[in-house]
């Protein structure tokens, strides 16, 4: 019996997270990365195709949306604690301070 390979987005995501460290604290670069597998999976050349190209195929549902990029990077981040960039704990050192300085910590 053949073996089934499911490929969902969140798989995808995950395994760039763990491969390139830099698309952690990036959605856009995140975003471009999984486009670029996408056109390389419609036989397209990323290199050569027009931005009216990439547009037509953002509104036709042909690449993936970048609002769920962004939504299951979101969530497997907060599965998955090893895939949160640097930035992550820059943002939640700064949200302790305005908390403080808001008095929400007294």
């Amino acid at each position: 019996m053949a073996r089934v390979i499911v490929n969902t987005i969140k798989d995808r995501i995950k395994r760039l997270l763990l491969k390139k460290e830099h698309l952690r604290n990036d959605d856009g670069r995140l975003i471009c990365s999984i486009w670029w597998q996408d056109l390389k999976k419609l036989n397209l050349d990323p290199d050569k195709i027009s931005a009216t190209e990439l547009m037509n195929l953002f509104i036709h549902n042909k690449i993936t949306h970048s609002e769920s990029i962004r939504r299951d990077r979101a969530k497997l981040q907060s599965e998955f604690p090893e895939l949160r960039g640097q930035l992550y704990q820059e943002r939640l050192n700064k949200q302790s301070k305005i908390k403080t300085d808001l008095g929400y910590n007294n």
